[in-house]
Order: structure tokens, then sequence, then C-alpha cells
């Protein structure tokens, strides 16, 4: 073995989110609007990460099917048009 030494120091603190902005005026959790957020958080736990996950893909499954639902009106349309003739 080696006999290097090191000064590496241990903090007795934990690891924390570094600050961001003003920290006095906190907001409050988007999704749940009842806890403060710290740091760079943008919820306050995993529960209101899944929380808001969902809400986003139910949002963009309802963009997706009101586009869908546009192309059948146009295609319907169209054949119905057609079928006049």
């Amino acid at each position: 073995m080696s006999d290097v030494t090191s000064n590496a120091q241990v903090q007795p603190t934990g690891v924390r989110t570094p600050l961001r902005g003003d920290s006095e005026g906190a907001s409050l959790c988007p999704v749940c609007g009842q806890r403060p957020l710290r740091g760079a958080q943008t919820v306050c736990s995993p529960r209101c990460r899944v929380s808001r996950s969902r809400q986003r893909r139910e949002q963009a499954r309802q963009v997706r099917d009101r586009a869908i639902l546009e192309h059948v009106e146009a295609i319907r349309r169209l054949v119905e048009g057609e079928g006049a003739r």
C-alpha cells in the first residue's frame, strides 16, 4: 500500500439543494400549494412530482386527441363532398 495521507474533511451536515433567488420569499409547491419550495426545487415531494408528470401527460394526450379529431373531421368532409358529386 502507498503512504498517501489525505487532508480531506467530511462536513457534519447533509447535502442540500443550493439556494437560488430569494429564500425568504419562497414560493409554494405549484402542485399541492402547501409546502414552500427551497433552492432549485420545482415541486416539494416525489408525490407531487408524479402528480405533475401525470397532469402533463394528460394535457399532451388531450392536445393529441384534439388534433386527431380535427383530422378525422377533415377526412369526413372530404369524403362527404366527393360522395355528393
